[in-house]
């Protein structure tokens, strides 16, 4: 995707530092999901090429503000929280010693160095903010909405009660992650409001019902 702009830094940025992403979830493979230390590694990569991105641009080119986001830092705490905080069951004081030792000295030591690169070329700024778009917690249970509406009475839809084969085989082989990888966000939002439309009919008795991510 054209994700610089000016269009042109991105062909610069690239060149300069090849194993620069953007950071997904999908290239997470299961092999680093199973293995919490293989992951922090791999998200010190990522933190690391960022901070080299941010230390070129600010050698490089003039400014008037200056932003970086470490997004591996909401990333590791989002998959690994359960080793982190000494409330959840999975805790584990190894793995956190490890996690704090492996990637969150490696951030500091990021963020200190696009710090330093800002200094060297601008003097000391005059005002440094360190945010976060939000905190973290300790997560035990889910509460399904879908699930309870049907369970209260609320949503009633024929067909529910019973998963088709269908459905299973689909699920099984996660047909929905493959079909979006070749189908656009914006034809599945369409086909999605395409169903919810033309099952009209069958939502007569329907008092309320949930539909969405979460």
């Amino acid at each position: 995707s054209a994700f610089t702009y000016p269009q042109e830094i991105k062909e610069q940025l690239l060149a300069k530092f090849p194993g620069y992403h953007i950071f997904n979830i999908q290239f997470i493979s299961q092999n680093l999901i199973d293995d919490p230390i293989l992951l922090t590694e791999a998200l010190c990569d990522i933190v690391r090429t960022r901070a080299d991105a941010a230390c070129w641009l600010l050698d490089s080119r003039p400014f008037d503000v200056f932003m970086v986001h470490f997004q591996a830092n909401d990333v590791i705490q989002h998959m690994l929280w359960h080793y982190l905080d000494p409330r959840h069951p999975g805790f584990s004081k190894s793995i956190q010693t490890e996690i704090f030792r492996r990637f969150h000295r490696v951030l500091d030591e990021q963020i200190q160095r696009v710090y330093a690169a800002f200094e060297k070329n601008n003097g000391t700024p005059d005002l440094s903010c360190v945010l976060s778009d939000h905190g973290f917690g300790p997560h035990f249970k889910r509460f399904n909405l879908g699930n309870w509406l049907v369970q209260e009475g609320y949503l009633s839809k024929p067909g529910t009660e019973k998963t088709s084969l269908l459905k299973k085989i689909t699920r099984t082989l996660r047909v929905g992650k493959l079909l979006k990888a070749f189908i656009p966000r914006d034809k599945v939002d369409r086909v999605e409001n395409a169903v919810l439309k033309s099952s009209t009919g069958a939502w007569d008795h329907v008092r309320a019902f949930s539909v969405g991510r979460s």
